[in-house]
């Protein structure tokens, strides 16, 4: 069996956090939550994620400099950008 892929999800909703982890793990996942966009990016900065899930639009930071930290770090990590917005 492979290793579980090390996910971060970040999201300023606590509820996308609280509904997305539970189904991700279901898929064999270790997924590591953070509603704080600056706590998140410095746990990135600690650990190389297979995936980043970030919210587009956040206080403090948003997904667009989450995704020039991770890129910086790592091109390996994967990042996937969500927004409650219906329109961008």
């Amino acid at each position: 069996m492979s290793n579980p892929l090390e996910i971060l999800l970040l999201d300023d909703e606590a509820i996308v956090g609280k509904r997305l982890k539970p189904a991700i793990e279901k898929i064999n996942c270790n997924v590591e939550v953070f509603q704080d966009p600056l706590l998140a990016v410095e746990r990135i900065k600690e650990k190389e994620f297979d995936i980043v899930v970030t919210d587009i639009y956040m206080d403090d930071m948003d997904g667009m400099q989450v995704l020039d930290i991770v890129l910086e770090k790592s091109s390996r990590t994967k990042v996937i950008m969500i927004t409650g917005y219906a329109m961008i």
